[in-house]
């Protein structure tokens, strides 16, 4: 697969776009610390985004680093979700773009 099959113009793949809406979940999960989930996550959210599809980035990690990123980001579509139970945290949204709307 060359870059240009991957380009947000093209799609993913060789594959053509159909018109008809559709979801995916991507779960990034690793029980080890420091892999890089959250940076991966962060990015996939990104590429999406950036391709004009509606995003929704869940952080069970305590630490809550990809909330904390949408926070400082601006302008975005993204939708930030907390899981609840975590300390410091609700069942609350971050709303798009981090803006701590909690419902």
């Amino acid at each position: 697969m060359n870059s240009a099959q991957n380009s947000p113009a093209k799609g993913i793949g060789s594959q053509p776009r159909s018109s008809a809406p559709s979801r995916m979940v991507i779960l990034i999960a690793n029980s080890k610390g420091g892999c890089g989930k959250t940076t991966i996550a962060t990015n996939l959210a990104c590429y999406y985004e950036a391709l004009g599809r509606r995003v929704s980035l869940l952080d069970m990690d305590p630490q809550q680093s990809s909330l904390q990123w949408l926070k400082l980001r601006q302008n975005t579509t993204i939708h930030g979700l907390s899981w609840p139970g975590f300390p410091g945290t609700t069942a609350a949204e971050a709303g798009p773009g981090g803006t701590g709307d909690h419902h």
